[in-house]
């Protein structure tokens, strides 16, 4: 199993809630290959450098797991940050 690091800044938190007083976390997402988040290239074992391209507005879904937090996984712990899967991802939670 391989981990890679990614650094979020946190714009808002759906559920559960951040460290105090910091903006930013940092997340050891699972490289799988050939799963949604994973770099298609068969050479490559990375996690995808579309999906996790510098700027992009992601969902993520993460839990700490000792001294790190953990994507929760490979294929659906990280999906665009959308306004139509926003507001659905809300309602879910306020279910």
């Amino acid at each position: 199993m391989a981990l890679q690091e990614v650094r979020y800044k946190v714009e808002e938190v759906l559920k559960g809630a951040l460290p105090g007083g910091t903006g930013a976390l940092k997340v050891q997402h699972v490289v799988v290959g050939g799963s949604r988040t994973a770099d298609p290239s068969p050479e490559a074992n990375r996690l995808s450098p579309i999906v996790f391209a510098p700027g992009r507005r992601l969902v993520v879904v993460a839990s700490r797991q000792s001294s790190m937090w953990l994507g929760s996984d490979e294929d659906y712990g990280v999906i665009p940050a959308t306004e139509s899967y926003l507001v659905a991802i809300k309602e879910l939670l306020n279910r």
